[in-house]
């Protein structure tokens, strides 16, 4: 089956949705203390708010735009057309709504095969957008 959703906007790059945070060390929910006695700690890169609520929005969209009783199996082809406000790689324009695709549709995005097959910047913020067509008949061309 071939389907297509469209997720308008200019995707959170993939540079940009981390910060680095410190967080504590918990082993089975308890916090881990060092030979002195302190909380030890680490740094771990932290989702921005902007990112997380990106992905919550494409998840959404694409709950919305899968067809109902489509289940995938196998390898599944994702063919990917961009329109962005300011040029960015495409695999840190999609990182984020690939993640947020495969929770949509339940499904391991190790299965995923993408072809970027189109990217264009545009001065016009109303044409920004990714558009996902999904192909689970990867004999398709």
């Amino acid at each position: 089956m071939r389907w297509s959703v469209t997720i308008p906007g200019q995707p959170v790059s993939w540079d940009a949705a981390y910060t680095t945070g410190r967080m504590p060390v918990r082993r089975k929910g308890v916090q881990v203390y060092n030979t002195a006695g302190e909380a030890k700690y680490i740094n771990r890169p932290i989702k921005t708010d902007a990112a997380a609520q990106y992905q919550r929005d494409v998840q959404l969209i694409v709950q919305a735009a899968k067809p109902s009783g489509w289940h995938p199996e196998g390898q599944i082809r994702l063919t990917v057309d961009m329109i962005l406000s300011h040029d960015m790689d495409d695999d840190n324009a999609l990182k984020l709504a690939r993640d947020a695709f495969a929770r949509a549709i339940d499904y391991d995005d190790i299965h995923f095969l993408v072809c970027t097959r189109s990217k264009e910047v545009s001065d016009d913020p109303r044409l920004t957008s990714i558009t996902i067509t999904v192909d689970d008949n990867t004999g398709h061309v």
